[in-house]
């Protein structure tokens, strides 16, 4: 438990630069489930985000137009350094 581990991606590189063609396969496929790995893990929290927020609406007051925030609908964001007007 107290000893040192070797993380996939140092064996990736190490197998990727040897000599062998099994072990350029093994870095290929290893890079895959690293690959996969990190889709899977997005394309899951995506779901769960987006299925915790159904249903719920945006706060009373919050817009967004283009890029500029707007709090309460009336104020805006960076009026004080865009005035109204200019």
């Amino acid at each position: 438990m107290n000893k040192p581990v070797a993380s996939l991606t140092v064996s990736i590189f190490q197998y990727a630069m040897g000599p062998y063609e099994s072990w350029h396969a093994q870095a290929w496929a290893a890079s895959l489930v690293i690959t996969v790995s990190i889709l899977m893990i997005t394309v899951a929290g995506r779901f769960l985000i987006k299925r915790g927020t159904e249903g719920n609406e945006r706060p009373e007051g919050f817009e967004v137009k283009g890029l500029n925030f707007y709090y309460a609908g009336s104020v805006h964001a960076t009026e004080k350094y865009h005035p109204a007007g200019l």
